[in-house]
């Protein structure tokens, strides 16, 4: 089995730091507002979901990046595609900049406990 991609991990991270155990058990996916600039859709269920940003179709248990109101990737468990925000930013930058406004939410002791991050601090 291979691993779970950080971004879709940090995802998953932030609905249990919400206090979700059972998104399928819920309508629809599972939105928020990272910080200022990341939100996410999550599609927690075996079907192709619409969210309500821009009635985007989310493909079955896949989530949809944005930076600032600005789509930048799409991953699911195994993986995904994450391209760059500016035109300064790789998509390495990218999904380490979103990781990082994760564990601004869960703190980095969270993080840790969640393989977000191997040390205490930024992903």
């Amino acid at each position: 089995m291979s691993q779970i991609s950080a971004a879709f991990a940090a995802v998953c991270a932030l609905a249990v730091h919400d206090g979700h155990k059972n998104l399928t058990g819920r309508p629809g996916c599972w939105e928020r507002q990272v910080d200022a600039h990341w939100w996410v859709a999550f599609n927690p269920h075996r079907q192709v979901t619409e969210c309500s940003r821009d009635r985007q179709q989310l493909p079955p248990l896949s989530v949809l990046i944005e930076h600032d109101n600005f789509p930048v990737g799409i991953v699911g468990p195994e993986g995904g595609i994450i391209i760059r925000p500016t035109r300064d930013a790789s998509p390495s930058d990218a999904e380490r900049a979103f990781l990082n406004a994760v564990i601004g939410v869960i703190g980095a002791a969270k993080a840790l406990e969640y393989g977000l991050i191997q040390t205490e601090g930024r992903a």
